[in-house]
Formats: structure tokens, C-alpha cells, sequence
């Protein structure tokens, strides 16, 4: 729930604890009226069957029900107690002994005093009160209260000395000072053997129950403490998101926005070029803002979420600190980076170094690749290995020159742009490892690097089993990478996976484990036992006017693989290998249409197979057409370029343009340079025609600001009836929309637009399942087409 940003807040109602002390029986104070069946309200010793009598004392908590025990903590208020609150606990205090043994108990005396044993101060902020018979006493003044007689006793004695129930109070009031405040309260009690002696000295063994109220605390996260804005074009404008959450049990009080800046490229020149935007408020960068008026208050457990823009004003590097001051100690400052020439080193793996299962005493050797990224030499400062050093070992690095000293501060390893080096790491298993439970587990390390990129350490994981069964370990190499876009082809490999003691692999298992929703037909190609296969969907394709059979992973989303092997021998893996692989959009603007057809049961392919569902995607200009009119209105003599209205909004339909809508009939539109090189035009890479999708369509570079139409067309449903569709936007390689909506045949469903540059989805409304409208029976008009649903 969004939470205001003015620091207005409502206290919240009062909570009560109680701890109740009460007395309801009374007995004989008349020494005259003193009987053999008397005797158990005023004998301590003795008895009929020679027992030792004693009270038996039960001290409950109301707010809960539940006995407390002598030294027991209880909370004397909540963290979020408000300011002046009080909160009161209440004890109940009660003889529960039995009739043969049982005598009364007597509560002397009881005190409130701090925890720490000092004097409690004037503005101390708890009290203590009893409440006997319908009036409250301080606890100090508490000095002749009733006896408290057992349940069993009621019948027996009687009298106003006497009762069955005492009431304890002890109110917390909650001072302006966030700091911890704790009590004990101590009760000097008479006739339970158990706190007194038989001499019945005043506070021998005294119950105590001790109270802690702990201030609320705000805590903060940011993510993420740093946001490069890499190369932003001048005259444009990027944005990021920036979310600030409150994870403390106190609200968040943001009171000052401390913006510095400096360029890069000439120490200490403010520059205005970023901005952060919360709500309706906007701060710039280079000044400190000052909110102690209207603070931004972000509720606990809530997240505020803010962006970062950059619009970069001359051609050198800009770079800004983001400090936030609020009442959460230890905030990270967010790092802005933009149009930087900053040092880059990539690690390959970055998931680590798994050796597999080696011999006990044989050894294998793993290398790890280290790449400049950047466009400025990048320097590796040192390397170490920790963990089980014994398992592990350092063979040396290396570059295309040839082998290399150990990199130091002094001496460092230094890659120029485009340049590598390798490190290789060695395990030799001393013997197998267990866990506490008796598992085979691994041997564990790890490579630590220290360089001076922007993201200076980097740690490598390391893995080695060694077993005495000497089973094949699986490999896999995704040979495209680990993330990778829309469409794109996945060859797995698995033959690197090797068996000991000269065996060889002899069967591979190929399994998928979990693949994105609407990832339909995701198989291993030619199959799942061949030792290299490709994963995706195999479809057929024109390309360059080539038909071409293509296997492709054409949904965005999370795919996971797992890989077994059998040796030469029948032993299997020790453990199956499993790797993760992520399609992720890398073009600015990336559209995505899947869809359910209830009627259609099987995944089969082929014109007319399923239904056919067409995405559609138009450009800012397309609404600037004429609204066609009967008879056709004239420019040059010729009927106008004109678009229908059938919508009915008065404006005309973006949608079926010849030249501003992307779908089938117009897959690659030329919306901007002339120039095919420059990569600002949309290309819808696959048109399904057999049902479930996906299609797909991306723009790399948008070079016009403004709204792009998203829609709909259910262009035939092939006699299978209604189907569910589902709209994925993602802006820069992040998901900004899932929309959904059920169509029939020839229904036009206008979702919404993609703002550009932010890439928010705008116009399809707050409730995913209802976004935008549809307009029934939308046939299109014009052109060439043909079909169920054109005029």
C-alpha cells in the first residue's frame, strides 16, 4: 500500500497487558471461631497425615492466560508503542494448593524498582498498583493485604482476612527518548515453601518477574547502491528504478536528501544531470534538500518506490552520490554513474568451480577466465585461496604472453581492453568428506580477487568430491552462455562429463526441470539422450526467402536443465548437474503475446492447428491519420491516407496503418533513420499461426519519445472458440507489465501504450486481468488482407 509522503501519522490504539492478583474467599479471624477444620487457614506445620502444609503459589498473565514463573521476561509494550502511550500489564496472583496440605499465602510485601539495581529517577516511566476489593493501591503502600486462600479452602474459612484473587498492575508510559527501559518486579512471599523459610525471613527467596520495553527502531534498504547509467545519447533521458524499504519495526523518516555530484572528468564541478523523483517531488543533484518540514515517511514494513533519472549535458563522465539522512543508523549511499570509462573485469564462471568427483588422491584442474570488459585497462591487485586449504591449490595465471608472476599491489596483473588472462585452480581430495549426518558433502574454497574496477572484489566458489566410489561427474557447458535473448538457439554440452579409472561416459539424460510459463513444446534436439543437444522449440522459417528448420528459445524466462551420466562400467553420477539458463530481453523494448485456447488440447502445429492471435504494436503518429469518411475525402484528387474509427473514441484506429503498425503484414516497418543500419525500428520476429504463441516483437533503439499502442486481434480462432491472452513488456530487460484479457474471434484488444523513454505501461488501467478495452468484432479494412475478420 503507497504510504503518504508527509510525515502524518495516526497513533495507533492502545494495547493492554494484565497481570491480576485478586483474593474472593475469606476466612475466620475470630480466634474464638478457631475449629479442628479451621486449622488448615493458620497452621504452617502438622497436619492430619503428618505432611509438611505449604501454599502453592500460580502468578498467570492475563493478556495471555499462561503461568509465569519466577525470573520469566515479559515485554513491558510493544516496539511501536506510540509516544506517551501506556501500556498496562496485569498479574494474577493465586494459592492453588490442595485441601490436606494447603495453608494460606500471604503476600508481605512487593516493590517495582529497576532492573539495574538503581534508584528509580523522578521521570522513571513505569508505576505499580494492587487492586484489592474494588480499590487501587501504590505498590508501595500495599503493606496488609488479605491472605490468599486455595480454591479447596472456600467452604472452610471464612472472614475479610481472607480471598482468593490479588491484582497486580504495572504500567509502562513511553517516553519521547528512544532508548530500552527494564524493571523487576519482586513479591515477598509467606507460606509457599518455595520463597520462604521456616523461620519466615522477610524477602528470603522473593518471586520476580522482570519487564523490558525496547525502543521501535527504523531500518533501511536501498536497492541498488549503485546504478550505472553506462552510454546515454545527449538529449535523451534514462531512467532507473530506485526502491527504499522500511524493515525496521519503525517507520522511516527521511529529513534531508544530500545529492553531491562531481564530474569524473574534472574534480569537483557540480552537475545537474541526475534526478531523483518520489511521488510528486523531484531533487536535484549538486544541492542538499532539507525535508525537516515535510519529511518523506516511508510506514514500516512498506517500500517507497523512487527514480533516478540521468540526462547527461555535455560529453564528459558524470558521477553522483545519493545520500539519504534518516533515523535508520548505517544507510548505504547509492552510487550514479553515467557515460563512465570505468575499469571492467569480468569472471568466468561467475557461478564457480565445481570439479566434480575425483579419485581420493587424484587430481583435476579447473581455470577461471578473467576478461577487461571496459574501455580502460583493468588492474587484478592479488589473489588468495581460502577454505579447505588442504583440498586446493593455486597452479599460476597466465595471459596470450605467456605464464605470469602472482599479482600483487605493487606488481599488478594488468589487462589491457579486450585482453585475458587465466587462473588455474587445482583439487587433489585427501580423502572423502562428511557431514554431521554421515553424508558424502564436498570439499569447499574459494578464489578471492581484488582489482580496481568500479566492483573491485570478487569471489569464485569452489567444490571438489572426493569419493571412494569413483562415479562419473556430469558437465555442462551452455555453449550461448548462461543468459541469453528471445530467439535464441541453446546448444548444451555435455560431452565434456568424464569417468575415473580410465572408464568412459556411456549414456547421457537430458532432463528440463523447469522452463517459463508458456514455453510450450521446450524439447532437446535431436534428443534428451544425445551427448550435445540443442534446447528450445524447433520451428520451421523463411529466412532471406530460405526455408530453414531453427531450434530456438523463444520465451523469456527462467529454464532449468539437469544432466545425468552412466559409465562405460553402469555406475551413474554421484549427483546429477544441474545449470540455470535465463532469457532476458537485451533491446530497449521487448513485446511479448502468448495465449490459452481452452478448446484446443494438444500442441500440435500447422496452419489451422490453433488459434490465431496477431500482436500489434504502432507508433506514436499512427492516431494522426484522417478518420475515414463516406465518400472518401480528397488530397490531390486521390482519396486520402485515412484510418476507420471503429473504436468509436473520435480519434483514428492506430491499428492495421500500412506504415506506422508493426504485426504480420508489416513485420519490419521503417519508422526512423533511413539508413537500415541504425537499429530504431521494430521487427516482430515470430507471427505464430498454430496457436499458444509466442510472438514476439523488440525494438532495439527507440529514436521517437512518446506513447506506443499495444493490441490484440484475434485474427481466427479456427472453430476452437475463445482464448485467454497474455501480454509480457519488458523495458530494458525488465518485466514492466503482465496483462491479460479473453477474446473471441475478431475481437481487437487495445491493452494500453509503452511510454518511452521511462518504458511504463500507461492506459491499461490498475487491474492487469480488465487492462485497456476491446472492441468486438473488429474487422480490418484496406489493403490486401483476407480473412474471417476483414471488411
Amino acid at each position: 500500500m503507497p504510504q503518504p509522503l508527509p510525515a502524518q501519522r495516526v497513533a495507533a490504539a492502545a494495547l493492554t497487558f494484565s497481570i491480576v492478583i485478586g483474593f474472593a474467599c475469606a476466612c475466620s479471624d475470630d480466634p474464638a471461631k478457631s475449629t479442628a477444620a479451621t486449622a488448615p487457614c493458620t497452621e504452617q506445620t502438622g497436619g492430619a497425615i503428618g505432611l509438611d502444609k505449604s501454599a502453592t503459589t500460580q502468578v498467570t498473565v492475563n493478556a495471555t492466560g499462561l503461568p509465569a514463573k519466577s525470573g520469566d521476561n515479559l515485554a513491558a509494550a510493544p516496539s511501536l508503542t506510540a509516544v506517551g502511550q501506556t501500556v498496562t500489564t496485569e498479574l494474577t496472583l493465586r494459592n492453588i494448593a490442595g485441601a490436606v496440605a494447603g495453608v494460606p499465602l500471604t503476600l508481605r510485601a512487593l516493590e517495582l524498582v529497576p532492573a539495574d539495581g538503581s534508584p528509580p529517577s523522578a521521570d522513571w516511566p513505569f508505576a505499580c498498583n494492587v487492586v484489592v476489593a474494588g480499590q487501587t493501591l501504590a505498590c508501595a503502600d500495599a503493606t496488609q493485604l488479605p491472605a490468599l486462600i486455595s480454591p479447596s479452602q472456600k467452604g472452610v474459612c471464612t472472614g475479610a482476612g481472607f480471598a482468593s484473587e490479588l491484582t497486580i498492575r504495572v504500567q509502562f508510559t513511553k517516553p519521547a527518548a528512544a532508548q530500552s527501559h527494564a524493571a523487576n518486579l519482586r513479591l515477598d512471599l509467606r507460606g509457599d515453601s518455595k520463597f520462604d523459610s521456616p523461620a519466615g525471613a522477610n524477602w528470603d527467596v522473593p518471586f520476580v518477574v522482570h519487564f523490558a520495553a525496547k525502543p521501535a527502531m527504523a531500518k533501511a534498504q536501498i536497492q541498488p547502491t549503485l546504478i550505472d547509467f553506462a552510454a546515454t545519447k545527449l538529449g535523451s533521458v534514462a531512467t532507473r528504478d530506485l526502491t527504499i524499504a522500511a524493515t525496521g519495526d519503525a517507520d522511516l523518516v527521511i529529513s534531508a536528501i544530500d545529492f553531491t555530484s562531481a564530474k569524473l572528468a574534472s574534480p569537483g564541478g557540480a552537475s545537474p544531470a541526475f534526478t531523483l523523483v518520489v511521488g510528486d517531488r523531484t531533487f536535484s543533484s549538486g544541492k542538499v534538500a532539507n525535508l525537516s518540514d515535510q519529511p518523506i515517511v516511508v510506514g514500516h514494513g512498506q517500500v517507497l518506490a523512487a527514480q533516478v533519472t540521468y540526462a547527461p549535458n555535455a560529453g564528459d563522465a558524470d558521477h553522483a552520490v545519493l545520500r539519504l539522512v534518516t533515523n535508520a543508523p548505517n544507510v548505504p549511499p547509492v552510487q550514479l554513474l553515467g557515460n563512465t570509462s570505468v575499469p571492467c573485469l569480468l569472471v568466468k564462471p561467475a557461478a564457480g568451480l565445481d570439479f566434480g568427483y575425483l579419485d581420493i588422491g587424484g587430481s583435476a584442474t579447473r581455470t577461471v577466465q578473467l576478461i577487461n570488459c571496459g574501455a580502460t585497462a583493468v588492474h587484478v591487485t592479488g589473489h588468495q585461496l581460502t577454505g579447505d586449504a588442504t583440498a586446493f591449490s593455486l597452479q599460476g595465471a597466465s595471459t596470450a604472453a605467456g605464464p605470469q608472476p602472482p599479482p600483487t599491489a605493487a606488481q599488478p596483473l594488468e589487462l589491457t581492453i579486450g585482453e585475458s588472462a587465466t587462473i588455474t585452480v587445482a583439487c587433489v581430495p585427501p580423502n572423502e568428506k562428511h557431514d554431521a549426518q554421515g553424508a558424502l558433502a564436498p570439499w569447499t574454497g574459494q578464489l578471492k580477487l581484488a582489482d580496481d574496477s568500479i566492483l573491485p572484489d570478487k569471489t569464485v566458489a569452489l567444490s571438489c568430491w572426493g569419493s571412494a566410489l569413483a562415479c562419473p561427474t556430469p558437465i555442462i557447458v551452455a555453449g550461448e552462455g548462461t543468459t541469453v535473448p528471445p530467439q535464441s538457439p541453446m546448444h548444451l554440452l555435455g560431452s565434456p562429463s568424464y569417468a575415473l579409472g580410465g572408464k568412459k561416459i556411456t549414456s547421457y539424460k537430458w532432463t528440463l526441470l523447469a522452463a517459463p510459463e508458456g514455453a510450450i513444446a521446450v524439447a532437446f534436439w535431436p534428443s534428451p539422450s544425445a551427448p550435445d543437444p540443442q534446447l528450445g522449440v524447433q520451428r520451421n522459417v523463411v529466412q532471406a526467402g530460405i526455408a530453414k528448420t531453427i531450434v530456438a528459445l523463444d520465451v523469456a524466462g527462467e529454464y532449468k536443465v539437469q544432466l545425468a551420466v552412466t559409465d562405460s562400467a553402469g555406475v551413474g553420477a554421484c549427483a546429477a548437474a544441474t545449470i540455470t539458463i535465463l532469457v532476458v530481453p537485451d533491446t530497449a523494448l521487448f513485446v511479448q503475446l502468448l495465449w490459452i485456447t481452452p478448446a484446443d488440447k494438444t500442441h500440435d502445429t500447422g496452419p489451422g492447428a490453433g488459434a490465431d492471435l496477431d500482436l500489434h504494436f504502432a507508433h506514436p503518429n499512427a492516431q494522426k491519420a484522417k478518420i475515414c469518411t463516406t465518400p472518401p475525402t480528397l488530397c490531390g484528387g486521390k482519396p486520402c491516407l485515412c484510418q476507420p474509427d471503429l473504436d468509436g473514441d473520435g480519434k483514428a484506429d492506430a491499428f492495421f496503418h500500412p506504415l506506422y503498425d508493426c504485426y504480420w503484414a508489416n513485420p519490419q516497418p521503417n519508422w526512423g533513420n533511413v539508413d537500415p543500419a541504425v537499429p530504431d525500428d521494430p521487427s516482430l520476429d515470430l507471427d505464430d499461426t498454430d496457436g499458444w504463441g509466442p510472438e514476439n516483437l523488440h525494438l532495439q533503439a527507440p529514436s521517437y519519445g512518446g506513447e506506443y499502442a499495444l493490441a490484440v486481434h484475434y485474427w481466427d480462432a479456427h472453430e476452437l472458440g475463445p482464448s485467454v491472452a497474455k501480454l509480457r513488456v519488458y523495458a530494458n530487460g525488465a518485466l514492466q507489465a503482465t496483462l491479460l484479457r479473453s477474446l473471441n474471434q475478431c475481437d481487437m484488444w487495445q491493452a494500453g501504450a509503452v511510454a518511452w523513454p521511462s518504458g511504463k505501461v500507461v492506459n491499461a488501467g490498475s487491474d492487469p486481468t480488465q487492462a485497456g478495452k476491446v472492441v468486438a468484432g473488429y474487422k480490418a479494412t484496406g489493403g490486401k488482407l483476407n480473412g474471417k475478420c476483414v471488411k
